[in-house]
């Protein structure tokens, strides 16, 4: 699912899917960030949440908060992604079985800040930085 940001003061917008959204979240708050919760005008009971597209707003000061964190994660996120494994060829069966047969570690889920490795995962975070940077934005 993609999620819109519209900048409420220029007409700015902003597609993310919902996972790299949440992704930008949990690192923002693991580099200090502090939900202040978003504002939706037309309910009282409000739970202040950023997951979902009911045109809520981030507010200027939240967003600013928010950029600070992603640019301070920006300088640990890699610029260049991992290489990948080596592949065997189907030619080198005796290698697989060798493989097989030893007790290989599982292969550990990327890092949050390893998904925006390389250069367009980096242009998502400084997508999402300049975003914040014009004040408060609606999540549509």
């Amino acid at each position: 699912m993609a999620v819109i940001f519209q900048s409420c003061t220029t007409d700015v917008r902003l597609y993310l899917a919902l996972g790299h959204w949440r992704a930008l979240l949990k690192i923002a708050e693991l580099f200090g960030w502090q939900p202040a919760g978003t504002v939706l005008s037309s309910e009282r009971n409000w739970p202040g949440g950023y997951l979902t597209n009911d045109n809520q707003v981030v507010t200027a000061e939240d967003a600013a908060h928010l950029a600070q964190s992603l640019e301070e994660a920006l300088l640990d996120i890699p610029r260049f992604r991992a290489a990948e494994p080596a592949r065997i060829g189907a030619n080198d069966t005796w290698q697989a079985a060798e493989l097989e047969s030893q007790a290989l570690p599982e292969c550990r889920e990327t890092s949050l800040l390893e998904q925006f490795a390389g250069t367009e995962g980096r242009a998502v975070v400084l997508d999402a930085i300049a975003l914040c940077r014009l004040g408060a934005f609606a999540i549509r």
